[in-house]
Protein backbone atom coordinates (compact mmCIF):
# COMPACT_ATOMS: atom_id res chain seq x y z
CA UNK A 1 0.00 0.00 0.00
CA UNK A 2 1.12 3.59 -0.74
CA UNK A 3 0.39 6.82 0.97
CA UNK A 4 -1.19 10.04 -0.70
CA UNK A 5 2.60 11.39 -1.28
CA UNK A 6 3.14 7.59 -2.99
CA UNK A 7 5.48 6.75 -0.28
CA UNK A 8 5.13 2.32 0.13
CA UNK A 9 3.90 1.38 3.83
CA UNK A 10 5.93 -1.34 4.83
CA UNK A 11 5.42 -3.16 8.30
CA UNK A 12 6.92 -1.95 11.02
CA UNK A 13 10.23 -4.18 11.36
CA UNK A 14 10.95 -7.85 10.97
CA UNK A 15 9.22 -10.48 13.46
CA UNK A 16 10.17 -14.45 14.68
CA UNK A 17 12.03 -16.01 11.56
CA UNK A 18 12.45 -13.41 9.84
CA UNK A 19 8.70 -12.50 8.86
CA UNK A 20 7.39 -9.06 8.04
CA UNK A 21 4.48 -8.61 10.88
CA UNK A 22 1.84 -6.17 10.89
CA UNK A 23 1.87 -4.10 14.68
CA UNK A 24 -1.24 -2.21 15.99
CA UNK A 25 0.79 1.11 14.77
CA UNK A 26 0.43 0.03 11.44
CA UNK A 27 -3.23 -0.47 11.47
CA UNK A 28 -3.55 2.87 12.95
CA UNK A 29 -1.39 4.43 10.34
CA UNK A 30 -3.30 2.54 7.44
CA UNK A 31 -6.29 3.79 8.58
CA UNK A 32 -5.88 7.12 9.18
CA UNK A 33 -4.22 7.40 6.00
CA UNK A 34 -6.79 5.51 4.27
CA UNK A 35 -9.49 7.63 5.98
CA UNK A 36 -8.21 11.13 4.93
CA UNK A 37 -8.15 9.65 1.09
CA UNK A 38 -11.45 8.51 0.87
CA UNK A 39 -12.72 11.66 3.11
CA UNK A 40 -11.08 14.00 0.42
CA UNK A 41 -12.14 11.59 -2.66
CA UNK A 42 -15.16 11.39 -1.13
CA UNK A 43 -15.49 7.44 -2.21
CA UNK A 44 -18.24 6.55 0.15
CA UNK A 45 -21.62 7.95 -0.51
CA UNK A 46 -24.30 9.24 1.71
CA UNK A 47 -24.66 11.49 4.75
CA UNK A 48 -24.26 8.58 7.37
CA UNK A 49 -20.21 8.38 7.00
CA UNK A 50 -18.78 4.62 7.24
CA UNK A 51 -16.81 2.90 9.87
CA UNK A 52 -13.08 1.93 8.68
CA UNK A 53 -11.74 -0.91 10.75
CA UNK A 54 -7.72 -2.01 9.48
CA UNK A 55 -6.71 -5.39 11.28
CA UNK A 56 -4.02 -8.26 10.87
CA UNK A 57 -5.25 -12.10 10.86
CA UNK A 58 -3.80 -11.91 14.21
CA UNK A 59 -1.32 -14.83 16.10
CA UNK A 60 -4.22 -17.76 15.34
CA UNK A 61 -4.53 -16.69 11.72
CA UNK A 62 -6.25 -19.05 9.57
CA UNK A 63 -4.05 -21.08 6.97
CA UNK A 64 -5.87 -20.84 3.47
CA UNK A 65 -3.41 -22.16 0.73
CA UNK A 66 0.17 -23.73 0.10
CA UNK A 67 1.93 -21.23 0.68
CA UNK A 68 0.98 -20.14 3.93
CA UNK A 69 1.84 -23.74 5.03
CA UNK A 70 5.19 -23.50 3.38
CA UNK A 71 5.32 -19.66 5.67
CA UNK A 72 4.78 -21.00 8.55
CA UNK A 73 6.43 -23.97 8.79
CA UNK A 74 7.96 -24.78 12.19
CA UNK A 75 4.70 -23.22 14.00
CA UNK A 76 2.40 -25.02 15.56
CA UNK A 77 -0.92 -25.42 13.90
CA UNK A 78 -4.67 -26.84 14.82
CA UNK A 79 -5.88 -28.83 11.68
CA UNK A 80 -9.56 -30.36 10.78
CA UNK A 81 -10.15 -32.75 8.21
CA UNK A 82 -13.30 -33.23 6.31
CA UNK A 83 -12.95 -36.75 6.80
CA UNK A 84 -10.84 -38.90 8.57
CA UNK A 85 -7.31 -39.28 7.84
CA UNK A 86 -5.20 -42.30 9.55
CA UNK A 87 -8.60 -42.78 11.51
CA UNK A 88 -8.63 -38.94 12.92
CA UNK A 89 -10.30 -35.75 11.84
CA UNK A 90 -8.59 -33.18 14.83
CA UNK A 91 -5.02 -32.66 14.68
CA UNK A 92 -2.32 -30.65 16.49
CA UNK A 93 1.13 -30.31 15.60
CA UNK A 94 4.06 -28.82 14.20
CA UNK A 95 3.75 -27.59 10.26
CA UNK A 96 6.72 -29.39 8.73
CA UNK A 97 5.81 -27.86 4.99
CA UNK A 98 3.74 -28.40 2.43
CA UNK A 99 4.84 -31.14 -0.26
CA UNK A 100 2.87 -32.72 -3.44
CA UNK A 101 -0.53 -31.86 -2.49
CA UNK A 102 -0.49 -32.38 1.48
CA UNK A 103 0.26 -30.57 4.37
CA UNK A 104 3.00 -32.08 6.80
CA UNK A 105 2.50 -32.03 10.19
CA UNK A 106 4.17 -33.30 12.70
CA UNK A 107 2.48 -34.92 15.79
CA UNK A 108 3.59 -35.46 19.30
CA UNK A 109 2.40 -38.34 21.40
CA UNK A 110 3.47 -41.40 22.96
CA UNK A 111 4.63 -42.36 19.24
CA UNK A 112 5.97 -38.87 17.91
CA UNK A 113 5.18 -38.90 13.92
CA UNK A 114 4.32 -37.42 10.84
CA UNK A 115 0.67 -37.37 8.88
CA UNK A 116 0.41 -35.70 5.40
CA UNK A 117 -3.25 -34.12 5.22
CA UNK A 118 -4.48 -33.78 1.38
CA UNK A 119 -4.96 -29.46 1.15
CA UNK A 120 -8.98 -30.45 -0.15
CA UNK A 121 -9.67 -32.69 2.78
CA UNK A 122 -8.76 -29.49 5.34
CA UNK A 123 -12.25 -27.92 6.23
CA UNK A 124 -10.07 -25.54 8.92
CA UNK A 125 -6.83 -24.79 9.88
CA UNK A 126 -5.36 -22.28 12.29
CA UNK A 127 -1.94 -20.85 13.85
CA UNK A 128 -1.62 -22.02 17.33
CA UNK A 129 -0.64 -19.18 20.27
CA UNK A 130 2.94 -20.60 21.25
CA UNK A 131 4.30 -19.20 24.69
Amino acid sequence: MSDSAGQILAPSEAREGGQQGVSHADCQRVSQQLSVILDVEELIPGAAGYTLEVSSPGMDRPLRNSAEYERFRGRMAKISTTEPVENEKYFEGRLAGFVDGKVRLELKGKVARTVELPLEKIRKANLMVEF
